[in-house]
């Protein structure tokens, strides 16, 4: 049985360019997929360079070098999710 270890962040903690990168990535690979008010983003937990290969704001790089350095293996980017102190805001 395989399980995912996931951190829950607020949409806030993106640039709101970052929603148009998440679509593109989500339509061309199998590691973001697209809700109606959020993104999963499933990370490779020995490559956070391949983590970083879409074109992320430094915002969302941030999120992703976050949660890989905390061993999340996944993201969960929702607008209802608790925003954290150790990553930026941004009001869109």
């Amino acid at each position: 049985m395989e399980t995912y270890q996931v951190i829950a962040l607020s949409t806030s903690h993106i640039e709101e360019d970052d929603t148009s990168a998440l679509c593109i990535a989500a339509f061309q690979t199998n590691i973001v997929m697209e809700r109606e008010s959020s993104f999963f983003i499933k990370l490779y937990m020995n490559d956070l360079a391949g983590n970083l290969s879409g074109d992320y704001s430094p915002s969302l790089c941030k999120v992703i070098e976050f949660a890989f350095n905390n061993n999340f293996e996944m993201i969960e980017l929702d607008s209802d999710a608790e925003a954290i102190p150790e990553l930026d805001q941004h009001d869109w």
